[in-house]
């Protein structure tokens, strides 16, 4: 009979550890309007806002903006992506936990077609860098970052360029961003996994023996 609880402890551990619970964040896909900018451009390929501020959810730092599919790179969804461009400021954007959750974060990266490598990207919380990704495709590629476990309340998420100005114009897009909660067990939740966990075990060898 012990060995029925195999099963149900499995499962419960399997519910400790998945991502399964969407956080709603604003303009994921940065497709929002963009008709207020600091700065409005065409480079001949590739159409561009600097720092937009109408709507869009997400406070963009210096040398970040939104830029619409082209013909060397389309969005990875929609039609619209954000750009890191060399060393910048933040782009981010706050969200709020219920209860304290283990969170991950999963975006789409690519490095511009044609311009200089060596762009990083750095991933904060609460302006704490959890991660620094190197960009080195020039074709879309997913990452997913775990964030670790956070408090409820509100928290502010963060993308920052970090290229060497020496590199020349290198930046990075970033589209489809994402994040996913796993929500804490409690205490006396997780002592009751260990346990039904410690009777398999025991159930196990006297089986074996």
């Amino acid at each position: 009979m012990k060995l029925k609880l195999l099963p149900v402890a499995l499962a419960a551990l399997t519910s400790l550890s998945a991502f399964a619970d969407p956080i709603a964040l604003g303009n994921a896909g940065f497709e929002a309007d963009r008709s207020s900018a600091i700065l409005f451009g065409h480079d001949g390929n590739l159409t561009y806002a600097y720092q937009p501020s109408s709507g869009v959810a997400w406070s963009f730092g210096g040398g970040t903006g939104v830029a619409n599919s082209y013909s060397l790179l389309s969005a990875y969804e929609g039609v619209q992506f954000a750009f890191l461009q060399a060393a910048t400021g933040p782009l981010s954007q706050q969200f709020n936990l219920g209860t304290d959750a283990r969170v991950d974060l999963s975006f789409a990266l690519a490095l511009r077609p044609n311009y200089a490598a060596g762009q990083q990207v750095g991933v904060s919380v609460d302006g704490q860098q959890i991660a620094l990704l190197a960009v080195d495709s020039t074709q879309w590629s997913l990452k997913s970052v775990d964030l670790g476990t956070l408090q409820a309340g509100s928290h502010t998420l963060a993308f920052q360029g970090t290229g060497n100005t020496s590199l020349g114009d290198t930046s990075a897009f970033i589209d489809a961003v994402h994040l996913n909660a796993a929500a804490v067990p409690e205490p006396a939740s997780l002592a009751l996994v260990l346990a039904g966990l410690g009777l398999v075990g025991v159930a196990s060898r006297r089986k074996a023996g």
